[in-house]
């Protein structure tokens, strides 16, 4: 039995202990570029009405969303819309940044999509789905109103000198969002629609939340287990993703596949962009084009992005070396601490033991 066999044996076990009773559902695949190891669920999508995790449940990914928003940006790239090293002002209609002492021409696509162009808000809390969704121009200006009476996102702006460091903006991708709407001429839905997720074979998911179905769409839980809305976004390049596990898997295969230089979706060039460290986020970790590098104590490479939503909690990542992955999505505000990081651990520490 291989080292990525036996992780897989025991995660199954694992999270056969630990779903459902701490954490309502876990899906999952392991995989390598030559197919799924295995595909593993657990627990429930809907908890009230015992409605049990399968491979077509739907789960909301977070800011898994930035690397496959990533996707569609290097697409724009390669059609000769837009130019990684421009300013992102330069293919905007109807949006400039608020005035700053820092130049607006620093903040280059390039930047935007690893998280050094400065900018501000971190991350979306996400609207009731009973409240009126603000427009991009909306969120991008700051008038989303508040949350939980205290906190607003704020607008986007330019708070530190583009280039000068790495700091995390869900704000920055959606200036890509909108970047995107107004090069396309199209929803910014129906172009990740077309360019990336139809591409990849990925069916069942899309930047939309009225085209999920509504039976595969899994309800989202907070730690004490209490089940929340299905919160929406505007910012749904960084935040709006809804998928599924073998989906995601693809895109993570075509990533490694690409990288090794075989046929993708996308051109050589753009692999080598996606997958290039740089800059050094924490200790092993560098930021390439939406995606988290990671150097493991093997020397092997592995691309990967977390995700967060309130209610949802998920991983996906795929060595680059080797060609083995994973993905992990839960429903749950526990999912990181209980189901995902127990086997992203074990993952490197299987690294670890073993030499390329």
């Amino acid at each position: 039995m291989s080292s990525f066999d036996a992780l897989v044996e025991w995660s199954a076990q694992y999270w056969s202990e630990v779903v459902p009773s701490e954490v309502p559902g876990v899906s999952a695949i392991f995989f390598t570029t030559d197919g799924p190891v295995q595909v593993i669920h657990y627990g429930f999508s809907d908890v009230e009405r015992t409605l049990p995790v399968t491979e077509a449940t739907v789960f909301q990914v977070a800011s898994i969303s930035k690397p496959v928003t990533a996707y569609g940006v290097l697409q724009l790239v390669e059609n000769g819309l837009v130019e990684l090293d421009a300013p992102v002002e330069e293919f905007l209609r109807s949006y400039r940044f608020p005035h700053s002492r820092r130049a607006s021409d620093g903040v280059t696509i390039r930047r935007l999509l690893n998280h050094t162009a400065g900018l501000s808000v971190t991350g979306y809390p996400g609207f009731s789905p009973e409240k009126r969704l603000p427009s991009i121009e909306e969120s991008l200006a700051g008038k989303t109103g508040r949350f939980f009476g205290v906190y607003s996102p704020g607008p986007v702006k330019i708070i530190r000198e583009p280039g000068a460091g790495w700091k995390y903006s869900g704000g920055g991708y959606t200036v890509l969002q909108l970047m995107i709407q107004d090069v396309s001429g199209i929803t910014f839905a129906e172009y990740m629609e077309e360019q990336v997720l139809t591409p990849l074979g990925m069916e069942s998911s899309t930047f939309d939340p009225d085209r999920v179905v509504p039976g595969n769409l899994a309800s989202g839980y907070n730690a004490g287990g209490k089940v929340l809305p299905n919160y929406r976004f505007t910012a749904k390049a960084a935040a709006g993703l809804y998928s599924t596990a073998g989906d995601l898997a693809l895109l993570l295969q075509d990533l490694a596949a690409g990288a090794a230089g075989q046929p993708g979706v996308l051109t050589a060039l753009s692999y080598t962009e996606l997958t290039r460290q740089y800059i050094t986020v924490e200790g092993p970790v560098a930021m390439g084009l939406g995606f988290h590098l990671e150097t493991l104590p093997d020397g092997s490479t592995l691309a990967h992005h977390y995700g967060a939503n309130r209610g949802w909690q998920s991983f996906f990542g795929v060595n680059l070396d080797s060609g083995e992955g994973l993905v992990i999505l839960t429903n749950s505000n526990r999912g990181v601490g209980r189901v995902i990081d127990p086997v992203v651990e074990g993952y490197r520490t299987m690294a670890a033991k073993r030499g390329w």
